[in-house]
């Protein structure tokens, strides 16, 4: 999967190739976090094309502020572009939003691999945007005519002959043509700002959002099957079983965990923040409703070797549940695990993509670093391992 950035915070014109799992790091303030809210931002469009510009970056856990606030420079006649391009099958299929403070357009176009493009549409839409136009584009399939009929997110197909219903192939390009934005309907955020802070919870309805504290409590009593896939991963990372506990009678339950080796339990809430805001991240991760995770910081709180515990899990995580990472990071411990995976040939080259990430002036750029077979980084971890080999040096004693 590829993104493609314009006018949006300090980024002003980038593209960034994904991985099943994709590490961005770089100094505070470079731009990373802005990968991230890109593709959220997309399917808040996807989902609530009918609201103002301003509401597409207000994800629950956090609001970005106006259209003004986030076009690049603050310049108000810039649009924002976002891009989503996906290969379904044999084609790569893109799908754009592009936007001033009112105005805007959608685009979506499929190629058949590097050749000639086989459809293309433009529909200007005005925000809020009530999904009450489209466009048409006529394609002969194999056996019959069809029209693709397209309002901007979704695509569906209609035969011409009215008295030849669809087949197999219409429908195949009917789902070809919707990837990208199946794509971002499946997209979740795991935030900084994560983990459970009471001794225990009422039931209450879950939305598809996720960010409500209560709701992803409740969503490991809601999904029965849930709560011991998490366990897993829990145990393996930290030596902790998680449980869910409901009082007989009554809608309120507890999250609790024991330690494997001493067999002693507790309340979540009562253990450390490590542990706690870990199983918040598994839990929305291992969701069957998700599929690209946008991570902020997976490490934080967390001891070195857990955090190369849970670099592991990552790995069976994308093999064993088909889950998508887009992390940003300041652990040098996380990326090295990584690339010791790709080392163990547990993890192929073409499964994980680093990303430096600086800024030259205004602007933010992100800079791709090659991994090969050795789990070797083509001109090496520079971000980490200068101020490391200072510190050494001054140890030393030595200036050089």
């Amino acid at each position: 999967m590829k993104l493609d950035i314009r006018n949006f915070r300090s980024i002003r014109d980038q593209s960034v190739e994904l991985a099943p799992i994709t590490v961005v790091y770089g100094p505070n303030g470079s731009g990373k976090s802005s990968l991230l809210y890109s593709l959220l931002a997309m399917k808040d469009i996807v989902l609530n094309p009918n609201s103002s510009t301003d509401s597409f970056f207000d994800f629950g856990f956090v609001n970005l502020g106006s259209f003004e606030a986030l076009v690049h420079n603050h310049h108000p006649d810039k649009e924002i572009q976002f891009q989503i391009e996906a290969k379904a099958a044999v084609n790569n299929v893109k799908w754009s939003a592009q936007f001033s403070k009112q105005d805007g357009r959608f685009l979506l176009s499929m190629n058949a691999g590097k050749d000639a493009e086989l459809l293309s549409f433009e529909l200007p839409v005005s925000f809020p945007y009530r999904v009450d136009n489209n466009v048409q584009h006529k394609v002969n399939l194999t056996n019959q005519s069809v029209n693709v009929i397209w309002d901007g997110i979704n695509a569906h197909l209609e035969s011409v002959d009215t008295s030849v219903p669809n087949n197999q192939s219409a429908r195949d390009l009917a789902t070809i043509l919707n990837t990208p934005v199946e794509i971002l309907r499946k997209t979740g955020a795991v935030p900084l700002q994560r983990g459970f802070s009471r001794d225990s919870y009422s039931v209450v309805p879950v939305s598809p959002s996720l960010i409500n504290e209560d709701e992803m409590a409740s969503l490991l009593v809601h999904d029965k099957y849930l709560e011991p896939r998490v366990s897993r991963y829990l145990e393996r990372i930290t030596g902790r079983e998680l449980r869910v506990r409901v009082r007989p009678g009554t809608s309120v339950f507890t999250l609790d965990v024991s330690e494997r080796s001493t067999g002693v339990g507790t309340e979540i809430v009562n253990d450390g923040f490590g542990v706690n805001q870990l199983a918040w991240f598994l839990a929305r991760t291992l969701h069957s409703g998700t599929t690209w995770m946008c991570v902020e910081e997976p490490e934080t709180h967390l001891h070195p070797s857990a955090i190369r515990k849970m670099a592991y899990a990552l790995v069976d995580i994308v093999h064993e549940e088909g889950k998508r990472f887009l992390i940003t990071t300041h652990s040098e411990a996380l990326v090295l695990a990584l690339l010791s995976e790709v080392t163990r040939e547990r993890l192929k080259p073409e499964e994980v993509a680093f990303y430096l990430t600086h800024k030259e002036g205004r602007e933010t750029h992100f800079e791709r670093q090659e991994v090969n077979e050795l789990g070797q980084v083509d001109g090496g971890l520079s971000s980490f391992m200068e101020g490391e080999l200072e510190e050494i040096a001054a140890f030393f004693g030595r200036e050089e």
